[in-house]
């Protein structure tokens, strides 16, 4: 008796589930309910793609400019011959003064051996309005001081020479293409000069910041 009684309890629940069942609403009714918001959310998706592309954009922008670092400012900084060891100095902060090497002061040099290169000129980093230029076109022209006027012969290219693990520089007068040379010296206040380009150390400056 038992287990007829369980028997017919079990068919009957079986019977009612088949029409719950049948009552039901489709399943697909319910997928497309739920389906809305996915796509909304890939709509909110649509700017971080534009925001994304924005910034590669700007990648570009910034890689241009690292491009151009000559005409980019470089802020104050000693300069100090391979050669030698002395610094570029600049007798007085003023028209026509003569450029030279001397020891370095300090750590970090006085202001007349601090310099800065912005837009591709070379001035003292106390008096901006002055910029380093050969007396001449020739080679081996001493340098001056001289107010900034925009010309070529004022015009300076910075390049890097990687060496020992330090980057040194060498600087093309952009008139001449003749480099900035400490005349293959160690004499304390020798002038500074231009000449043809050549591997020699008397070419090569190391910045001190």
């Amino acid at each position: 008796m038992v287990r007829r009684t369980i028997g017919s309890t079990m068919w009957i629940m079986v019977a009612l589930a088949g029409c719950a069942d049948e009552d039901a609403e489709p399943i697909t009714d319910e997928t497309t309910q739920t389906s809305a918001p996915d796509e909304s959310r890939a709509e909110e998706g649509a700017p971080g793609e534009s925001e994304a592309e924005g910034d590669a954009d700007h990648g570009v922008e910034h890689g241009a400019l690292g491009e151009s670092q000559g005409a980019l400012t470089v802020p104050g900084f000693a300069l100090l011959s391979e050669q030698s060891g002395k610094a570029l100095t600049s007798t007085t902060i003023s028209a026509g003064t003569l450029v030279t090497q001397t020891r370095l002061v300090g750590t970090k040099g006085t202001p007349n051996q601090r310099w800065v290169s912005s837009n591709l000129n070379f001035s003292p980093e106390s008096n901006q309005g002055l910029c380093l230029q050969p007396e001449s076109t020739a080679a081996s022209a001493r340098l001056r001081l001289q107010k900034c006027n925009g010309s070529a012969l004022q015009g300076w290219k910075l390049q890097l020479v990687p060496q020992n693990g330090v980057n040194l520089t060498r600087w093309t007068n952009l008139a001449t293409g003749f480099l900035l040379d400490n005349g293959g010296t160690n004499s304390e206040g020798a002038a500074v000069t231009v000449r043809p380009f050549s591997s020699a150390a008397s070419q090569k400056w190391r910045r001190v910041f």
